[in-house]
């Protein structure tokens, strides 16, 4: 079986400390390069990042949910990340309207 996860199960099981769910239930854990790098999200504390998680906005997709940062929360992620693109983003992230706040 093949199993295709974005950060929020993998972050949501860290901060439980039960990340050794994925390996029992699943066997071999491949955990892509762009997730490995959004979960270190470089810069960002894990006192931050669990501070931003508290305040996660969820969106259903059917009965899935699907979590996301605020807006607010997004643009602090993507200033201390501070990388080239993140930067990029700022400015369209701030004038977006359609992006709901924490």
């Amino acid at each position: 079986m093949i199993v295709v996860s974005d950060t929020s199960v993998i972050s949501a099981l860290i901060q439980i400390h039960r990340i050794e769910l994925l390996r029992e239930i699943f066997g071999t854990v491949i955990i892509p390069q762009a997730v490995s790098f959004e979960l270190t999200l470089h810069g960002v504390s894990q006192e931050d990042f669990a501070a931003a998680w508290l305040h996660r906005l969820t969106y259903y997709q059917a009965e899935t949910p699907i979590y996301y940062l605020g807006k607010q929360d997004l643009i602090l992620a993507k200033q201390t990340a501070a990388r080239p693109q993140d930067l990029a983003d700022l400015d369209e992230l701030r004038r977006s309207p359609t992006l709901p706040e924490n």
